[in-house]
C-alpha cells in the first residue's frame, strides 16, 4: 500500500512531535528529585515500565520527477508553495529622538494577516493554510536603516496592505495625531522615538528608579488620599486655573489612595484635582516647584462624607451593599454608581459627587436620592437633602418556590416561564423552569399576586402563550406552591409548494395573540395546549383542533376577488351542520353575484328569513352550489376579499 503525500506528511509531523515530547520527558527524568512534604501522608507511588512495541517505520515518499525525497515541510505537503508578494510602493519619513535626528536606527515594516482557516477542513488543509499565511507575512516584511539626517525609506511595499513600523529598542509614534499605526503605503511620516524599558520575566525585577530616588531624570511621584474617580491635572506654571484643562497632563485617580508618577522638566507647576462629574469648582489645587532629580509629594483631600448604616427589616446588619446617586429634575434623571470611601461592617462612608454637592447647596430645583442595593433584597431609594448619617432598613421581602409536577427531566427547562405580578401591578418577578421542574421567584414585597405560566412557541423567546393562572398570597420569607400544568402538544404543518416561504400566522384560542412563522416543510410548532387554533397563510385561513389534529396539510387555494371567505366555524353550530367548511369562497347568493361589500349587504337584506338559501361557492378550486338554511350563517366568521 502506498501512502499519499498528505498521509506521509501527517505521519512525519506526528513522529517529529512524538520525538520532541519524548526528549522533553527524558530531560525531566534526569532532573533533580522532587522533595516531598514531610507532613504529607501516604507513600509516593512507584512507576513500572510498560512493555514497548517498536514504532512502524515510515519511508518518505520519493518525487517521481527528481527521484529525491522531500526534505522540507513544504515539500512534504504535496510540494505546495505559498505565493509571495512584492510591490512597488514605499513609506518614507524622518525619525526624531528628543528633538534630534535618530541615525543608524534599524526599522522593520511588517503586516498582520489573519489566517483564513476553514475549521471544517481536514488537518492537512488547515496546516497548509497556516503555512501559506506565514510565508505571505514573511514575504511582505521590509527592513531599512535611518541615515545621518534620521531619514528612512521602505521600498517594495504592497499596495493592498498597511504596515506597522517597529524597532527593537524604541517605540515609534507619528507626531501627527491624525496618523496612527498601521500606516498606508505612500505615507510621508515624521516619527517620534522614545526608549523601550527592558522587560524580562526571568530576571529578578529591580525596583523602579523613582521608588528609591535613583533616577537621572526629573520625576515627580506622589500619592493622593481622600478622592476616588477623579482626575489629577498637572499644568505648567503658577497662576489662576484656566477654564479648559485640555492642555494639561492628566492622571485618573481610581481609588481612595491613588499614586502617580510623571517625568517633568524642572520648574513651577500647578496640580489640580477635579471630580469627573463636576463642571465648576475643583476639589483642590496646589502650586509646587519641581527640582532637578527626584521629587516626592503626598496630598490629602478632605471631602464631606456621609455615613450610611444598612440593615434588614429585623435590624440585622447587611454587608456587601452597593450604592448609586440619582439626581432628578422635572425634565431629566441622571444616575451614577459610587464606591464607599470606607467600609466598617454595615457602616458605609460615601462621598457625594460634585453634582450632588451643587444640588444640596440649593437653588437648582433638583432632588438627590441615594439608591441602596443588597443581594436578596429590593432596592431602597432614600431622599437626601443634607449630609448626615442615614439609617437604611430594607423592607421585608417574599420568595415563591414553584414546583411543577410532571415536568422533572422533561426537557422543558428554558421553555416554561413564570411571571409573578402584584394585584396593583407595582411589583413583579419572573423566572424560567429549571431541569428539576422548579423555579424560584423574588424578591417581592409580601401581598397578593397573580402567577402566570407561559410557554414559548417556536424558537423565539418573544413568542409565548399563557397556559395557566394562579392567585397566591405571599408572606414575608419563603413561600411554596405546587402546580399541575396541562399537557402540551406538538403541531406539524405541511404546505403546498406555492405557500413555502410565505408568512404563517397562528392565533391562540386564549388571548387571540398572533404568532408568526415562515412556511417550511415541515413546520413544527411545539408546546401547544389543547384547543382550537387558527392558521392563516396570506388570505387563506384554517381552523386546527389540538390534540385531535397533530398534523395538518394546508392546501393552496386561489382566492377570487370580491368573495366572502369563511375563515372560522364554531363547533356544533348550524354552520357546521349545514356542510359549510373553512376556506369556502362564497361568490353568489341565490344566483345573484356581487362586486363589493355594499352589494353583498344589499343582497343579504332581501333574503327571506327561515327560508332556504342557495350558495354558489368555490371549494378546493371547484365551483359548486350548496343549499342551506338561512340560519347556517350562525356560528361562522367570514372575511370579505375585494379588489
Amino acid at each position: 500500500m502506498t501512502l499519499s503525500f498528505r498521509s506521509v506528511a501527517l505521519l512525519q509531523l506526528a513522529v517529529v512531535l512524538g520525538i520532541a515530547a519524548g526528549f522533553g520527558f527524558a530531560l525531566w527524568q534526569k532532573g533533580e528529585p522532587v522533595a516531598f512534604d514531610r507532613q504529607a501522608t501516604g507513600v509516593a507511588p512507584s512507576m513500572e515500565s510498560l512493555p514497548q512495541t517498536p514504532s512502524p517505520s515510515v519511508s518518505p515518499a520519493v518525487d517521481a520527477n527528481t527521484g529525491n525525497s522531500p526534505q522540507t515541510l513544504a515539500e512534504w505537503l504535496e510540494g505546495e508553495v505559498a505565493s509571495t508578494s512584492s510591490g512597488s510602493e514605499q513609506i518614507r519619513g524622518v525619525v526624531w529622538l528628543e528633538g534630534e535626528p535618530l541615525t543608524g536606527l534599524e526599522m522593520t515594516a511588517s503586516v498582520m494577516i489573519p489566517s483564513d482557516i476553514d475549521e471544517e477542513a481536514d488537518l492537512v488543509d488547515q496546516l497548509l493554510s497556516r503555512v501559506r499565511t506565514v510565508r505571505l507575512r514573511k514575504s511582505l516584511v521590509r527592513i531599512c536603516i535611518s541615515d545621518e539626517e534620521g531619514r528612512f525609506s521602505f521600498e517594495g511595499l504592497d499596495l493592498d496592505h498597511k504596515y506597522h513600523l517597529i524597532t527593537a529598542e524604541y517605540n515609534l509614534k507619528s507626531t501627527d495625531s491624525l496618523l496612527s499605526s498601521p500606516y498606508a503605503v505612500g505615507s510621508d511620516l515624521e516619527l517620534k522615538a522614545w526608549a523601550l524599558r527592558p522587560r524580562n520575566s526571568f530576571v529578578e525585577k529591580k525596583g523602579e528608579p523613582w521608588a528609591t530616588g535613583g533616577t537621572e531624570e526629573t520625576v515627580l511621584v506622589g500619592t493622593i488620599d481622600g478622592v476616588r474617580s477623579s482626575n489629577l491635572h498637572i499644568l505648567e506654571g503658577h497662576g489662576p486655573i484656566p477654564e479648559s484643562l485640555e492642555s494639561s497632563t492628566k492622571h485618573w485617580l481610581r481609588r481612595a489612595h491613588s499614586s502617580f508618577r510623571q517625568l517633568l522638566v524642572p520648574g513651577p507647576y500647578t496640580l489640580v484635582v477635579k471630580d469627573l462629574s463636576s463642571i465648576d469648582k475643583p476639589l483642590g489645587s496646589w502650586n509646587i516647584d519641581v527640582e532637578p532629580g527626584f521629587n516626592e509629594l503626598h496630598l490629602v483631600i478632605e471631602q464631606p462624607s456621609m455615613e450610611v448604616v444598612v440593615s434588614d427589616f429585623e435590624g440585622n446588619p447587611i454587608e456587601g451593599a452597593s450604592f448609586s446617586w440619582t439626581v432628578k429634575s422635572s425634565s431629566s434623571t441622571s444616575s451614577r454608581g459610587l464606591r464607599p470611601m470606607q467600609v466598617e461592617g454595615n457602616h458605609y462612608f460615601v462621598v457625594p459627587s460634585g453634582e450632588v454637592l451643587e444640588v444640596l447647596s440649593g437653588g437648582s430645583g433638583k432632588q438627590v436620592f441615594l439608591k441602596v442595593s443588597a443581594p436578596g433584597h429590593q432596592t431602597v431609594e432614600v431622599s437626601i437633602d443634607r449630609l448626615e448619617r442615614v439609617d437604611v432598613r430594607f423592607d421585608p421581602v417574599a420568595w415563591l418556590h414553584v414546583d411543577v409536577g410532571g415536568y422533572l427531566g422533561s426537557g422543558l427547562e428554558g421553555s416554561l416561564s413564570f411571571t409573578l405580578t402584584s394585584d396593583d401591578g407595582s411589583a413583579s418577578a419572573a423566572g424560567m423552569l429549571d431541569w428539576l421542574g422548579a423555579v424560584r421567584l423574588g424578591p417581592v414585597p409580601p401581598g397578593h399576586y397573580r402567577l402566570l405560566t407561559l410557554t414559548k412557541i417556536g424558537t423565539s423567546r418573544f413568542q409565548a402563550q399563557q397556559i395557566a393562572t394562579e392567585s397566591v398570597h405571599l408572606a414575608a420569607g419563603d413561600n411554596a406552591i405546587s402546580l399541575t400544568l396541562p399537557a402540551l402538544y406538538d403541531l406539524t404543518l405541511d404546505f403546498d409548494d406555492e405557500l413555502l416561504g410565505k408568512q404563517v400566522m397562528l392565533q391562540s384560542p386564549f388571548h387571540g395573540r398572533l404568532q408568526y412563522f415562515t412556511a417550511s416543510r415541515p413546520l413544527l410548532i411545539p408546546r401547544l395546549v389543547a384547543g382550537e387554533y387558527l392558521v392563516r397563510v396570506e388570505l387563506m385561513e384554517k381552523a386546527v383542533r389540538i390534540p385531535q389534529q397533530d398534523s395538518v396539510f394546508i392546501a393552496y387555494e386561489k382566492i377570487e376577488i370580491n368573495t366572502m371567505v369563511i375563515v372560522q366555524i364554531t363547533p356544533g353550530s348550524p354552520a357546521e351542520r349545514s356542510g359549510l367548511q373553512v376556506g369556502d369562497q362564497v361568490i353568489a347568493f341565490n344566483g345573484v353575484t356581487f362586486s363589493g361589500m355594499e352589494e353583498m349587504q344589499a343582497i343579504g337584506q332581501k333574503i327571506v328569513p327561515n327560508s332556504d338559501l342557495t350558495l354558489t361557492i368555490i371549494r378546493n378550486g371547484v365551483e359548486m352550489q350548496l343549499t342551506v338554511e338561512v340560519t347556517a350563517f350562525e356560528g361562522i366568521r367570514q372575511k370579505f376579499i375585494e379588489r
